[in-house]
């Protein structure tokens, strides 16, 4: 089926959006690629097209953002500079997922992309200059090689911010958020050790800001985490978030354990599972006598 769709994906009607008219007149539609959704002006073609951003809804949608899309993929196909370095152009795009910069061109018949870096969401494409956009292309950088395991640690900025990583075991990458004070630019090894050392988060944007102090019963760590819904502190069996307003860089012990202690007095009480009764064994049912044999009748004596 899909080699069919890829042969035929030409002829297919794909449906289409309707966005507006520019001030030309030329309608703007949102068309549905190979890949992605992305915006149509009048035929397309050179100028007349920009992918959807990921984080942008149909309803939020309008002609003047479209134009504005339009306008700042079309200022891409310009380069920005010449890196020093390799003599390669710069050229600040936009993609599916934000503004990216990117050095060199794709050679034709080559599957290799040339090398992208991720800008800052929100960064307006005209104001990048040739310094930042190289300071980002010259990401991932290595800080060196891991004391234990001998595998590469980098430094990089991903979909979801700027992170380290490693080789794991079973060689698979470990990755630890860049958050705080730290810089994807400057940090160093020691602290990128520091870093992936720390707990791995329980899924996607949990991040250990500090570890409070230690229990005084069971001396297991407090530790201070940044979660997907704000501030929380952990024992590793309760967390409790923190209240809205207060500074996570305050908290005590003392008002870590209170926090603790009032998740448990919320958190609901497990029942006790109760002992089934061993089920009473059926007695069998008694054994039904055979019915008595009937008498054989007399026989009639024969008239005399």
């Amino acid at each position: 089926l899909k080699k069919i769709i890829e042969r035929e994906s030409e002829d297919i009607e794909y449906p289409r959006i309707p966005v507006g008219e520019d001030k030309d007149g030329q309608p703007i539609v949102v068309r549905l690629g190979k890949n992605a959704p992305y915006l149509c002006r009048g035929e397309g073609g050179s100028g007349n097209t920009a992918p959807m951003q990921n984080d942008l809804t149909y309803d939020e949608l309008t002609v003047e953002k479209a134009e504005e899309l339009l306008e700042a993929k079309a200022r891409g196909n310009e380069p920005i500079g010449v890196d020093p370095e390799t003599g390669k152009k710069v050229y600040v795009l936009l993609g599916p997922f934000g503004p990216y910069a990117q050095l060199g061109e794709q050679e034709e018949g080559s599957k290799k992309k040339p090398k992208r870096a991720s800008l800052p969401k929100g960064t307006p494409l005209e104001e990048v200059t040739l310094a930042q956009a190289l300071k980002q292309l010259s990401l991932p950088r290595k800080l060196g090689d891991h004391p234990e395991t001998g595998k590469s640690v980098r430094a990089a900025i991903g979909r979801f911010g700027p992170y380290v990583v490693t080789e794991g075991p079973e060689g698979k990458p470990e990755y630890r958020s860049i958050k705080g004070d730290d810089d994807v630019f400057t940090i160093e090894l020691p602290r990128a050790l520091e870093l992936l050392k720390e707990p791995k988060g329980r899924g996607r944007g949990k991040t250990l800001l500090r570890k409070v102090g230690e229990h005084p019963e069971s001396k297991v760590d407090l530790n201070l985490y940044e979660g997907r819904y704000g501030p929380y502190v952990t024992d590793g069996t309760l967390n409790a978030s923190l209240p809205k307003g207060e500074d996570p860089e305050k908290l005590t012990v003392e008002q870590a354990l209170s926090l603790l202690a009032a998740a448990a007095e919320r958190a609901p009480k497990k029942k006790r599972a109760t002992k089934k009764k061993a089920a009473t064994k059926k007695k069998p049912a008694a054994k039904k006598k055979p019915a008595a044999k009937k008498k054989p009748a007399a026989k009639k004596k024969a008239a005399e």
